[in-house]
């Protein structure tokens, strides 16, 4: 079950300070695609069907990428 906050903060995470949000789980593809689409993260950036391990080496890729500057990217994570 989605909290009822949930569409709001990615609402402003992205539009009010320019956060890219995504998502990774374990849940099968149709099922997060649809949580997806309710809370507004954009299908690109769902990754689906994923281990525990395959969720920390997404986050590793996340964090070596570059961002402005050619600094690396931040990233934090939130749990259910």
């Amino acid at each position: 079950r989605v909290r009822p906050e949930a569409a709001a903060l990615v609402e402003t995470l992205r539009l009010r300070w320019g956060v890219r949000v995504g998502m990774l789980t374990g849940d099968n593809r149709a099922v997060a695609l649809a949580v997806a689409r309710e809370v507004g993260i954009h299908e690109q950036d769902v990754h689906s069907e994923l281990l525990p391990a395959d969720k920390a080496a997404a986050i590793r890729g996340w964090q070596e990428e570059k961002g402005l500057g050619g600094q690396r990217t931040l990233v934090a994570m939130v749990g259910d």
